[in-house]
C-alpha cells in the first residue's frame, strides 16, 4: 500500500509513483487548532500491488514519488506543521517462511496530549519469536521533548495477560521523543535507524519477548505529549496457527482424475463461501474467498478441523458466471492433511456423493459435498485447495448439481470465450465448444465412487419427468456429447445396430457404423431435448419418449449426429415417440443417426431455411398408413442424401408439403408402404411423393416399395 499525506486545505488524491499516475482508494482528513488557527491535513492510501510487482527488485530499487501539493503558507509554517511525505508498506507471501498472522489498523487520527489503543486479535500465537509491530505516523518533531505536556510520549504493548511493555530504542522512548522523524527497526540485525526524515515516522519494534505461545490478543498503545501526531497505520505480525488455500475453477477439465490448482492452470474463484468447523462438526467461522480465490482462517488452537466449501456459492470465472445464481459446479479436486503433508484427492469427481442433487446448507456438514480434514499443530497449513468444474455430469438425476439439466443451465448462461476443454481418449473438443463431460460412475467405477442407481446392463438411464422437463438449449456452442462417458468408463454398451458399413445410392456411398451409446435420455410425455441455440451439437445418445419429439429444433443452428432416435440404447422400441427429429426453424444437420420406430415420422421438417439429412439409417418409422420415414411440410434448403430409408409404414419420403427445391440424391429407399391401409382415401406406399417445382431426384436406388417408386403429386 502506498500512503501519502500533506498539510493542505485542498485534497490532492492523484500523485505520480514510479512514473505512473496513482489515484487514492481511501481519503482521510484530520484538523488541528493551533492557537486559534484551524489547520487541515489529508492522508491517502492506494493499492499499488500491480505496479510494485512490475519492479524487478524492490530491495535495490530507488522509488520515485512526485506530484503532491503541500501548503507551506504562514498558517502551517508559523506553527511548524508543514507536512508532506509518503511511505510504502508491502505485504507479501512466501511459502518457505513460518506461518504468521498480520493485522493492520488503518486510519488518520490526530492526537496531542492524549492516547489511544489498538487491540488486535484473531490469532493463536505459535511462539513469540518473529513477532513485531510497525507504527506509521506523521508530523513528529525531533526537537520536542516528549516528557512535557499532560501525557508523555510512549509506545507500548499490552499482552493477553494484561502486562504492558514499553517499546524502547527509538528516540530514547519512553519519555524523550518517540515521534522524532526517523525510520527505525530493531527487529533486524543490525538495528536500522535513519534520522532526519522530516515529519515521517516509520518505526518497527521486536515484540517477541512480550508474546507467549497461545496468546490470541495484543494491544498497541500510542501516547502523545505536546507534539501533535497523526497516526496512520499500525501493523502487528505474530507467528500464528492458520489455514489457507484457494478455491479454483478447472475450466478445461477433460474428465478422469481431478487436477490440482497448478496442473489444471486453475483460476481462483472470488466470493466462494468457505467454512471452518471443529472435528466434531461444530461450526467455528465462515469466510469468503478474495479476488484471487484465496481464503484464510487464523487464530484457532492446535487440533483437528474440517474445512468446507459451500458448493452453491461457487461461481464460474467464465463470462456471465459472477451473476449466475442458478449455475452450479461439481467438485473435481480437494486435498487434506497438515503442514507437513497435504494429500491430493483426485477421485471424488462430483464431491462426496455424486448422486446428490444439492450441497448442504450453510453451517451444516451432514451431506456436504466438499469437506477436507486438516490438522493444525503450532504451524500454518498452506495450500488446502478445492477445485470445481461447470461442465461435468456425474449422475442421472433429472435436475440438480451434476445433472444433464444442470449442464444445460450452465452452458446457457456461461460464455465460451477462452474455453478449450482438453482432449480425452476418444476426441479433442474444439476450442470454444462447451462440451458436456459425462463422468457418471458405473459399477466398478475406476475412481472408486458408488455406481449410479440408474446404471444397468452397461447403460446410464436418464429419465426426465413431465413436471421437470429439460431446459431448452439457448446458448452458443453447447455440445451434449455421450462420447465423454465412453472415454471415461469404456464401451459398457458394446455393439452396433442397423446397416452401418453397407452402401447406399448408385455411387455406393458407405454408411457409418451406428454404435450403441452408453447414455439414454427419455421422457414419458413431451419433447425430450429442445434447442434454439447457435452451433449446438447433440450426439452419441439414445433419445426416446412416449410423445412428441426426441429432438425438437426451434431455431439457431443444430447438429444431431450419431444418436439412436426413437429407440432405447439397445435399439429396442420403448415408448411411442412421434418424431425422432422435429425441425421447426433455423438450420440443422441430421447426420449419422439410427432413427427407428417413431410413431408419425422419423424426421419431420416443418420449417427452417436449411436442413441437411445425410448418412442416416431410417427404418420402420410410422405406426399408421399416413406415417412416413421423412415428412417435409415446410421449410427451404432441404437436402436428403446418402441415407438408407426403409420399411416406412407409409411413404419413404413425403415431399408433398414443400413447394420447390427439394434435393433427394444418393439414397437407397426400399420397402415403403408397410401399413397398407388407406390414408384419407388414398394408399401411401410409394418410395417418394413429391410436389412443387425445381426439385431433383438423382442417383437413388428406389426399389421393392409396396407402391410406386416415385409419385409426382402436383
Amino acid at each position: 500500500y502506498l500512503y501519502w499525506e500533506h498539510s493542505s486545505y485542498t485534497r490532492d488524491e492523484q500523485v505520480t509513483f514510479e512514473g505512473q499516475v496513482v489515484n487514492a482508494s481511501f481519503v482521510y482528513q484530520t484538523t488541528f487548532n493551533a492557537s486559534g488557527t484551524n489547520l487541515s491535513f489529508f492522508g491517502y492510501v492506494s493499492d499499488v500491488t500491480t505496479l510494485v510487482q512490475g519492479i524487478s527488485n524492490i530491495s535495490t530499487n530507488s522509488f520515485d514519488f512526485s506530484g503532491l501539493t503541500i501548503d507551506t503558507s504562514n498558517n502551517f509554517c508559523s506553527t511548524a506543521t508543514v507536512l508532506g511525505g509518503w511511505s510504502l508498506i508491502v505485504f507479501y507471501e512466501d511459502p518457505s517462511l513460518p506461518a504468521v498472522n498480520i493485522n493492520l489498523y488503518q486510519g488518520f487520527d490526530g492526537l496531542q496530549n492524549a492516547g489511544t489503543s489498538f487491540t488486535l486479535d484473531n490469532f493463536f500465537a505459535i511462539a513469540g519469536a518473529g513477532a513485531k509491530s510497525t507504527f506509521l505516523s506523521w508530523e513528529g518533531d525531533e526537537t520536542l521533548d516528549g516528557n512535557t505536556g499532560t501525557n508523555p510520549e510512549a509506545l507500548s504493548i499490552t499482552n493477553q495477560s494484561a502486562t504492558s511493555f514499553n517499546l524502547t530504542g527509538d528516540g530514547g522512548n519512553p519519555g524523550n521523543n518517540a515521534y522524532n522523524s526517523s525510520i527505525y527497526d530493531n527487529a533486524t540485525a543490525p538495528v536500522y535507524n535513519t534520522p532526519n526524515i522530516y515529519g515521517v515516522d516509520l518505526d518497527t519494534y521486536d515484540i517477541s519477548s512480550f508474546i507467549a505461545p497461545g496468546d490470541s490478543q495484543v494491544t498497541a498503545n500510542v501516547d502523545v505529549g505536546q507534539d501533535y501526531i497523526i497516526n496512520n497505520a499500525v501493523v502487528i505480525k505474530v507467528p500464528s496457527n492458520l489455514i489457507t488455500g484457494t478455491v479454483f475453477e478447472d475450466v478445461n477439465y477433460p474428465g478422469g482424475n481431478g487436477r490440482n490448482h497448478t496442473t489444471s492452470s486453475g483460476i481462483g474463484i472470488p466470493g466462494a463461501i468457505v467454512e471452518l468447523c471443529e472435528s466434531d462438526g461444530t461450526f467455528v467461522e465462515r469466510k469468503n474467498t478474495n479476488v484471487n480465490g484465496d481464503y484464510t482462517f487464523a487464530g484457532m488452537q492446535d487440533g483437528d478441523y474440517l474445512v468446507k466449501v459451500v458448493n452453491s456459492s461457487v461461481r464460474s470465472t467464465r463470462g456471465g458466471g459472477l451473476n449466475c445464481t442458478e449455475c452450479f459446479p461439481v467438485q473435481t479436486y480437494r486435498n487434506f492433511g497438515d503442514a507437513n503433508l497435504l494429500t491430493d484427492v483426485t477421485m471424488e469427481i462430483g464431491g462426496a456423493d455424486p448422486s446428490a442433487t444439492q450441497d448442504a446448507a450453510l453451517g451444516i456438514l451432514t451431506d456436504a459435498q466438499s469437506v477436507s480434514e486438516v490438522t493444525v499443530a503450532s504451524n500454518g497449513v498452506v495450500g488446502l485447495d478445492f477445485g470445481f468444474n461447470f461442465n461435468t455430469v456425474v449422475n442421472t438425476n433429472e435436475n440438480g448439481q451434476g445433472s444433464l439439466e444442470q449442464f444445460i443451465v450452465n452452458s446457457n448462461n456461461l460464455d465460451e470465450t477462452g474455453l478449450d476443454i482438453e482432449a480425452n481418449s476418444i476426441f479433442d473438443p474444439a476450442a470454444g465448444v462447451d462440451t458436456s463431460i459425462f463422468m457418471i460412475p458405473p459399477t466398478g467405477d475406476a475412481l472408486g465412487r458408488t455406481a449410479d442407481t440408474n446404471f444397468t446392463g452397461g447403460i446410464f438411464d436418464i429419465a426426465i419427468s413431465n413436471i421437470n422437463p429439460l431446459t431448452t438449449i439457448t446458448g452458443t456452442n453447447t455440445s451434449i456429447d455421450g462420447r465423454t462417458q465412453t472415454a471415461y468408463s469404456g464401451n459398457t454398451n458394446s455393439g452396433t445396430i442397423g446397416s452401418g458399413g453397407n452402401t447406399v445410392g448408385t455411387s455406393a456411398s458407405i454408411l457409418p457404423v451406428y454404435d450403441l451409446p452408453e447414455i439414454q435420455v427419455h421422457r414419458n410425455n413431451g419433447d425430450v431435448i429442445k434447442t434454439s441455440g447457435s452451433d449446438v451439437v447433440i450426439r452419441n445418445l439414445s433419445i426416446y419418449a412416449d410423445d412428441n419429439a426426441a429432438v425438437r429444433i426451434d431455431g439457431g443452428a443444430v447438429t444431431v449426429s450419431n444418436n439412436l432416435l426413437g429407440v432405447n440404447a439397445i435399439g429396442a422400441s420403448d415408448g411411442n415417440v412421434k418424431y425422432g427429429v422435429e425441425m421447426v426453424d433455423g438450420t440443422s444437420t441430421i447426420e449419422g443417426n439410427y432413427i427407428a420406430m417413431n410413431d408419425e415420422a422419423g424426421i419431420w421438417v416443418n420449417g427452417g431455411f436449411s436442413t441437411l439429412i445425410q448418412n442416416n439409417h431410417l427404418t420402420a418409422n410410422g405406426s399408421g398408413p399416413c406415417d412416413d420415414n421423412i415428412l417435409t411440410d415446410a421449410g427451404t434448403g432441404i437436402v436428403i442424401q446418402r441415407n438408407l430409408i426403409e420399411l416406412a409404414a407409409g411413404l419413404g419420403i413425403d415431399g408433398d408439403g414443400v413447394s420447390e427445391n427439394l434435393t433427394i440424391t444418393e439414397n437407397t429407399i426400399i420397402g415403403s408402404g408397410q401399413n397398407g391401409a388407406p390414408c384419407g382415401g388414398f394408399i401411401e406406399n410409394a418410395g417418394i411423393r413429391l410436389e412443387g417445382d425445381n426439385s431433383s431426384i438423382t442417383n437413388n436406388i428406389i426399389a421393392s416399395n409396396v407402391g410406386s417408386g416415385i409419385v409426382l403429386a402436383g
